[in-house]
């Protein structure tokens, strides 16, 4: 139930008069566990549904894969770990991470392993139309990513075989067997590497995930695997997501370059672009969220939306779904909208934006982890855009020179500041001292740094960014 402010805004935006409903909730709903990841099919008969449900509209169904066709839920098979008889208990399954269509059948993957008529499925399984097979021996450990690149099956996860083939998280299925894609190392040694998404882009391979040692951001040169712009550091950070849309590299997953979590050198928080060369921060993306979480994305008559468990957006309190049209962020839900949970992932289907997550609503309308927008251009408030140099330097505080060799002159910093802080790539402090005119930085190792202005409470009240030679 929504109580206080909370009801009246529910009211508000689905009474006659005041607007529309903003989510349409379809087909009696997905069971409680979720949606994770949705495609539409191929030969345009539906649209699929991944995730660690064994119920929908209140029967079982498929487990972890289901298609959405013509206003009805189509089991596929006995989707996963299920003997198509058997109850299920309404808790679900482990969850279904990875799908793609490829050569006419359908690929899924997840944190599942079993054994189904003989057949052991690893992680990892193929629909023909007609029943679901095993690649091979399919994983040692968990599918998080299944691509098609270049009409290759690619897959990444958390395993270190793919049969018997050493993969260490990404691997090819060339339709019979199990493949390398590259020479990848253990990047934390004698540790699974955490792969949670592949891209292959401007004809470079990048690796997004948990991993450590490199910033949860990687490529493939040709000749070593390199953090990617410096990284992207934080105490519980990791890439969930890579997209490519017009040219540009899309990084989203939990990370922050924003107090008290975040890590003032990451190009952004939430979700950030990268063209190569440069990182775009997006208007800040989701700095300010308490948790920063991007986790759905997809792009809709030229914008770009997002949604996850963030509870801010371009300065913007939201309900976790927002609009990015290149020079703003608007929320298309009102704070505090989802009570529960919140929504994993968006496609485009048909010309309507489709919501999957882990929700429940009471209505009306009812939301039950499956939703339709609705909203047309309803909004809750839009932010202002601020550019990156905008940003980095507020109120025109710069350091000079810059690089730097000993000795920096710390310029004008906004009014208020009464110390300095000098932290490193990996969010630490190497230096603080009370304000003044200039700071001896002999003894810092060369690398790049952001010096941070702090006020009388410690709030960082702006900040820059410094190179020492």
């Amino acid at each position: 139930m929504k109580h206080g402010v909370l009801a009246w805004l529910w009211t508000l935006t689905t009474l006659p008069g005041f607007g529309q409903p903003l989510l349409q909730g379809l087909g009696g709903g997905v069971g409680l566990q979720g949606v994770i990841r949705m495609e539409p099919t191929q030969q345009d008969t539906g649209l699929l549904l991944a995730g660690a449900f064994a119920y929908a509209n209140g029967v079982q169904v498929s487990p972890g894969i289901l298609r959405w066709h013509n206003g009805e839920f189509r089991s596929i098979g006995c989707g996963v770990g299920w003997d198509c008889s058997a109850y299920i208990n309404q808790g679900g399954i482990p969850p279904t991470y990875g799908l793609a269509e490829w050569n006419g059948s359908v690929y899924i993957g997840g944190e599942w392993n079993f054994t189904r008529d003989g057949e052991t499925f690893n992680y990892i399984m193929r629909w023909d139309g007609q029943q679901w097979h095993p690649l091979g021996q399919g994983l040692d450990n968990k599918v998080t990513s299944i691509r098609v690149i270049d009409d290759q099956l690619i897959v990444a996860g958390w395993f270190q075989y793919a049969d018997t083939v050493l993969a260490n998280g990404l691997a090819r299925w060339d339709g019979e067997r199990w493949h390398r894609v590259l020479d990848v190392p253990q990047f934390s040694p004698g540790d699974n590497n955490y792969v949670n998404d592949v891209a292959f882009y401007e004809g470079l391979w990048y690796l997004g995930g948990n991993l450590l040692n490199l910033g949860d951001f990687v490529r493939w040169t040709g000749t070593v695997w390199e953090p990617v712009g410096g990284g992207l550091y934080g105490t519980f950070s990791s890439v969930q997501k890579l997209n490519i849309h017009d040219g540009r590299l899309y990084v989203s997953g939990t990370f922050s370059a924003c107090p008290p979590y975040g890590v003032p050198t990451n190009p952004g928080s939430g979700i950030v672009a990268w063209d190569g060369e440069n990182w775009d921060d997006l208007g800040g993306g989701t700095c300010g969220a308490g948790v920063p979480d991007v986790m759905g994305v997809t792009w809709w008559n030229d914008d770009l939306y997002v949604s996850g468990r963030f509870s801010m957006i371009g300065g913007v309190p939201t309900g976790k779904l927002a609009r990015w049209d290149g020079e703003q962020w608007c929320s298309l839900l009102p704070p505090g909208f989802f009570s529960t949970g919140g929504a994993n992932t968006l496609v485009v289907y048909n010309d309507s934006l489709y919501v999957g997550g882990a929700f429940l609503e009471e209505g009306p309308p009812s939301l039950s982890c499956f939703a339709k927008w609705v909203g047309d251009d309803q909004t809750f408030g839009c932010g202002t855009y601020v550019g990156v140099g905008e940003r980095e330097t507020p109120l025109g505080w710069a350091v000079y020179p810059n690089p730097a060799h000993d000795l920096v002159q710390m310029g004008e910093p906004p009014r208020g500041t009464t110390s300095f802080r000098i932290v490193d790539a990996l969010g630490r402090t190497m230096l603080e001292r009370v304000v003044q005119r200039s700071l001896q930085v002999t003894g810092l190792a060369p690398g790049s740094y952001v010096v941070l202005a702090l006020g009388a409470s410690g709030a960082v009240l702006g900040r820059t960014r410094m190179v020492v030679e």
